[in-house]
């Protein structure tokens, strides 16, 4: 009640600076989760996993997963198309998409 009367009602709607130094290795750890997560690739696997980026930075998941979120990175997502390197390729997309615009009478085309 005392910070009310101290300073009205703009005394609750935000919170007081508190004690301490601002934390610089924060800025820093989220600037090194952006980068290696947009420019370098994980040795073992196909995309970042957050436990995989936070041990090699050594911070913790949930520091890269609130990153990831505030930037809406998500590197399990692939933005573009993958060509099969199957030497026979054309070939059975040809056939599937020709499923798909031309089904057989009385058929159910479904895809897995």
């Amino acid at each position: 009640m005392a910070k009310v009367a101290k300073s009205g009602v703009a005394g609750i709607e935000k919170d007081a600076p508190r004690s301490g130094r601002p934390s610089d290795t924060r800025a820093a750890i989220q600037a090194r989760i952006i980068q290696n997560t947009m420019q370098r690739k994980t040795k073992d696997a196909t995309h970042w996993r957050c436990r995989t980026l936070a041990s090699e930075l050594g911070t913790n998941r949930a520091m890269v997963n609130r990153v990831w979120q505030a930037n809406g990175l998500k590197p399990h997502l692939v933005r573009t198309f993958k060509v099969s390197n199957d030497d026979r390729f054309a070939e059975k997309l040809g056939d599937v998409v020709g499923l798909y615009l031309n089904p057989p009478e009385n058929a159910l085309v479904l895809c897995c």
